[in-house]
């Protein structure tokens, strides 16, 4: 009984490592197939992006920004200088939406917007 329970305890290093192997070999597979798949969702992504980003550097994004700084305005009024750092980052973030259009094109490049 001893060399029974010797053998199974012997075996089962070859079994964890043939799962792995197997599971190694699986997630490779996967792998090599994936950019295939992830291209075509990829583009639905782009297209939602370059919307996003023609919308917020037009008018929408100033009319936000606008309010925004109109905000920040008040706040500074009701609650003085500690309402500085929300009008700074409002900037920021204003400067950050008014550039979108070039953030896109610079991250997908001109011929992923229709450009």
């Amino acid at each position: 009984m001893t060399q029974n329970n010797a053998d199974k305890e012997t075996s089962k290093p070859k079994n964890r490592s043939t799962i792995k192997r197997l599971l190694t070999t699986l997630f490779l597979t996967f792998v090599a197939i994936l950019p295939s798949f992830a291209f075509a969702a990829l583009t639905s992504v782009t297209t939602f992006v370059c919307g996003v980003g023609e919308s917020l550097s037009g008018p929408l994004g100033l009319a936000i920004g606008f309010v925004v700084l109109a905000g920040g305005g008040i706040a500074l009024a009701v609650g003085g200088r500690r309402s500085l750092g929300y009008i700074v980052w409002a900037t920021i973030g204003i400067i950050v939406t008014l550039s979108a259009g070039a953030l896109v094109t610079s991250l997908f490049g001109e011929a992923a917007c229709g450009g």
